[in-house]
């Protein structure tokens, strides 16, 4: 029996089961067909012109994508607009877009909990407040200069971004990948000594300053790439070891000179 891209529809739905999604966000078989037999797997933190060029390269009929490629409403697909040209370079090389969102980052296994592991986190749990959010504690209380070195270690970064007032020592941490800045009062009703997430913007993080609320921002992309190869592995263990062609599109459309 074939494996469509149906098939791989539904184990990304038991993965991260779509009623997890935010009201409004758009995730699913968003380009193709689910009957269309898989002939490889693309993963990628974004649609792309280079992430549809490796899935041609490899010969890969499938992105799985964590940001939606369509969102908010269209009334034409044509190459004037950046969505458009990706659409249409999609649709004409015959590969199919399944996008994962929130509900990617707010499921057991999902961006946030992975992120919250990556740092070193124990005894995690999500607060009532919002399913995104992970909070947990370092096995013991460290300087909070050593524990932003490991962490860049462990995201392979370079920088990050935190508070001027931030604490000598840290050990529990509220965590949200990706843009979580809306959270700030959430991580305040945790009590974590810092809140950890990929991108805030400047009213929050003066806002964070009011609150007395500790942020160390990681970047957007560097908080939700480290999902990718999750995925893959899930997938190749669900399909027994998928004997198809299987890549991960992890670069950033940003980078630092």
């Amino acid at each position: 029996m074939s494996t469509t891209v149906g098939i791989v529809y539904d184990l990304i739905k038991e993965y991260a089961p779509e009623e997890l999604a935010f009201d409004g966000d758009n995730v699913g078989l968003l380009v193709g067909s689910k009957e269309d037999v898989l002939t490889g797997i693309v993963f990628a933190v974004d649609v792309n012109i280079d992430s549809i060029e490796m899935a041609k390269e490899i010969g890969a009929n499938l992105i799985i994508s964590h940001h939606p490629v369509i969102f908010g409403g269209m009334k034409e697909i044509t190459d004037k607009t950046a969505t458009g040209k990706v659409l249409l370079t999609a649709i004409k090389n015959g590969i199919n877009i399944i996008c994962a969102h929130t509900n990617l980052d707010a499921a057991d296994e999902g961006v946030s909990q992975t992120l919250a592991e990556i740092a070193g986190l124990n005894n995690i749990y999500t607060p009532n407040h919002t399913n995104l959010m992970r909070v947990g504690e370092l096995e013991k209380e460290i300087s909070t200069k050593d524990f932003v070195e490991k962490l860049k270690d462990r995201l392979n970064i370079n920088s990050v971004f935190i508070s001027k007032n931030y604490p000598e020592s840290v050990k529990s941490i509220a965590v949200v990948s990706g843009r979580g800045c809306s959270l700030l009062y959430e991580a305040k009703s945790t009590n974590a000594d810092i809140f950890l997430l990929g991108e805030i913007k400047h009213e929050n993080a003066v806002y964070a300053e009011i609150l007395d609320v500790c942020v160390i921002s990681c970047g957007h992309h560097e908080t939700e790439v480290i999902i990718l190869n999750k995925l893959k592995l899930y997938l190749q263990n669900q399909l027994n070891e998928l004997q198809l062609n299987l890549g991960v599109y992890d670069k950033s459309p940003m980078i630092k000179i």
